[in-house]
């Protein structure tokens, strides 16, 4: 994975305009065992060529000093069907948009519903 280092606003601009798109799911991490998890979908579906439909933004809360992690995994490579059993989960990625990882605190949620404006988060 390639690192782009850019203003913390324009990756909250990215990211909301693939939110706006649904185009991508948002996979919202907090520790290191979340952004092993985005790493592990990376290299599982978004290896090679596809490495371009799959991105981590890093971010501190400003509240909390929460580093928080967004990969934004395009649907395009990978069914709701495959990345449910990936994850080994019964949900229905089909009509989710965000994926949390189970690290993630209160903080970081009202963190995301006060920086994305999107219905896909409510």
């Amino acid at each position: 994975m390639d690192a782009l280092l850019m203003d913390p606003q324009d990756g909250i601009a990215v990211v909301q305009r693939q939110l706006d798109a649904r185009t991508h799911w948002l996979i919202v991490g907090a520790s290191p065992m979340g952004m092993e998890m985005m790493i592990s979908i990376e290299e599982e579906f978004y290896s090679g060529e596809a490495g371009n439909d799959f991105s981590i933004h890093m971010h501190i809360t400003a509240s909390s000093r929460q580093l928080v992690s967004l990969a934004m995994a395009n649907k395009c490579r990978v069914s709701p069907k495959q990345l449910a059993k990936y994850l080994n989960s019964t949900e229905d990625f089909r009509a989710r948009d965000v994926i949390l990882t189970p690290d993630v605190p209160a903080s970081v949620l009202e963190w995301l519903l006060e920086t994305f404006h999107s219905d896909c988060l409510n």
